[in-house]
């Protein structure tokens, strides 16, 4: 491009910075609302295809790219024919039925799209022709592949040998066929069971009556009426108290990781692994429910409401 699609280009050669309201495609440049009225009544550059910046900018960036100067010569083309740009866009899309990788095959559908709808006449029969020189490199691949052996039809026959097939005839049988059975060598190893041979060693026998209790820690839960807990995958405790309308829970250390205000009573707690929950029974207050605790965003995520009617 000629200058940038925001300054006048015009303006820029005598050292002005204007923005500029419309693109020239024919000019290259964009135009500032002075430099558009004196553009649309010059003689010279009245019939320019023109466009607003606000739209320009929308087009994309392999249309814009496409240039019409040519490239041996630095010249800019002539464009002779609108019909021959159909014509292209017509054969290109005929040949991209093609077996071919189907993420290609998509960029250039998604490209004459796009030129179809963005670019001007003389950009599209540029940007179609080199789509065609694109399309037949492929076609002559494809069609050197097909000449080559390796797609020729290979027929694999049989001729008995003369020899062989007397012996057959003149032979009542080449043997017996024995079928001897033996036992399967397949094992299957069930994770219950592997998981029992793990424990197994470690489980003592031993009665009721003679197993000695060992406090392994103490954790120091201010408030009364704890009514439920529960132990987390990670070694987490859950506390649920029933008067303070909050659920607790500790670190493996003893040390409080975070509570959540339940709005009612919190009789009962238990943790659910598929969503990595806490569920929290109501128990006896006025609103019967079941809150559940979002234990990674520490947030109450939902509440399950229950009405009950009782009759005399």
């Amino acid at each position: 491009m000629a200058s940038s699609t925001t300054t006048c280009g015009v303006c820029e050669q005598i050292n002005i910075t204007k923005t500029s309201t419309i693109w020239c495609f024919e000019c290259d440049e964009g135009l500032c609302a002075e430099c558009k009225d004196h553009h649309s009544r010059s003689k010279g550059t009245r019939k320019h295809d023109t466009l607003p910046i606000s739209e320009y900018q929308k087009i994309p960036r392999d249309i814009v790219k496409i240039t019409d100067t040519c490239a041996n010569h630095n010249e800019k083309f002539a464009f002779i024919a609108k019909s021959m740009t159909v014509f292209v866009v017509e054969v290109a899309l005929s040949k991209t039925i093609w077996n071919e990788n189907d993420r290609e095959i998509t960029e250039i559908q998604t490209k004459i799209e796009n030129i179809k709808q963005h670019a001007t006449d003389l950009q599209t029969f540029i940007a179609m022709k080199e789509l065609e020189e694109r399309i037949s490199s492929k076609d002559q691949f494809l069609q050197s592949m097909i000449n080559s052996e390796n797609f020729k039809d290979s027929e694999i026959s049989y001729n008995p040998n003369a020899t062989m097939q007397d012996l057959a005839n003149r032979s009542k049988n080449f043997g017996k066929l024995k079928i001897e059975k033996k036992s399967c060598n397949v094992v299957l190893t069930r994770r219950k069971d592997k998981q029992a041979q793990i424990l197994l060693p470690h489980i003592l026998s031993r009665s009721v009556d003679n197993i000695d209790l060992k406090l392994l820690q103490t954790i120091n839960e201010p408030g009364d009426c704890v009514r439920g807990c529960c132990m987390l995958p990670d070694g987490k405790m859950a506390f649920s108290h029933n008067s303070r309308t909050v659920v607790r829970v500790f670190n493996l250390n003893g040390t409080k990781d975070f509570e959540v205000n339940t709005g009612t009573h919190a009789f009962d707690v238990a943790y659910i692994s598929h969503d990595n929950t806490l569920a929290v029974t109501s128990g006896e207050s006025n609103t019967k429910c079941i809150t559940i605790i979002d234990i990674q965003s520490k947030q109450i995520k939902k509440k399950y409401q229950s009405i009950l009617s009782i009759t005399a």
